[in-house]
């Protein structure tokens, strides 16, 4: 089991801030969060050849959460499909120059139109994921699927992994666990969570680790669930949250079994 930390550690200072105090409170991995203006896809090559270069000489291993605001990979509306695959694309094509070792993304998000259409949907979705675990396989960059807690997501439960993973079995997942306790899906971890390809664990302060309110005192709740579905993976972890003293106390808490 490996220690790493979400780069929203230093939403407002920066990417570099986030390497650093990652490299100063020795964890093996940043988990850089794509969004403006922490991170920027358009950023110049140049730009991020420097920060590949830091990144090497800090000597810490690197992966991206692609943008999941808008972006939809499940839309029946073509030009927001292909503006959700061209996003993903993008980002991958950074994680190649960065040398990150894993993209995380949202599979789709299933709306009224979508729903009605569920079967065109479905297939659509499979179609738009094949075409990118294509690209990043190409780039030798993982493609992982995190799960949200949204009743529109189209992935919440350990069974919804488990239908995408039958259809796409290179895809693996980053398993966020206060999403997975927000969307009370986890009914059926014991039996499901061996047959899933989990990559690694998101901990952090629920109902979701990049959300402001957040929960503190929901932690023991988190850190219980993470123990309950973690016996059998040797999996990294990624913290995640905007406090400096609640990664450090969830790091504690993980370490020692609590």
């Amino acid at each position: 089991m490996r220690f790493g930390v979400s780069s929203i550690i230093a939403f407002r200072t920066g990417i570099r801030d986030a390497l650093i105090f990652a490299q100063n409170h020795e964890f093996d991995h940043v988990n850089i969060f794509v969004s403006e203006p922490h991170f920027s896809l358009s950023s110049s090559e140049r730009d991020l050849r420097n920060l590949s270069k830091f990144i090497r000489d800090i000597g810490l291993e690197i992966s991206l959460k692609a943008p999941s605001f808008v972006q939809n990979l499940s839309s029946l509306d073509d030009n927001i499909g292909k503006l959700a695959t061209r996003h993903y694309e993008q980002v991958i094509d950074i994680a190649n120059i960065l040398d990150a070792n894993a993209v995380i993304i949202r599979a789709g998000m299933l709306f009224y139109p979508e729903r009605k259409h569920l079967e065109k949907t479905l297939q659509i979705t499979l179609d738009r994921l094949g075409y990118i675990l294509e690209k990043a396989e190409s780039s030798s960059v993982k493609l992982l699927i995190e799960n949200y807690p949204y009743s529109f997501d189209l992935v919440r439960s350990f069974r919804d992994m488990l239908w995408i993973q039958r259809h796409l079995d290179k895809i693996h997942f980053a398993l966020n666990i206060p999403h997975l306790l927000e969307s009370r899906q986890n009914e059926n971890v014991i039996e499901d969570i061996n047959l899933i390809k989990i990559d690694n664990f998101i901990i952090g302060p629920p109902p979701s680790p990049y959300h402001v309110p957040y929960d503190v005192k929901g932690l023991n709740r988190v850190i219980e669930l993470y123990h309950r579905i973690s016996k059998s993976k040797n999996s990294d972890i990624i913290l995640a949250s905007i406090r400096r003293d609640l990664v450090q106390q969830l790091r504690k808490m993980i370490s020692e079994g609590k």
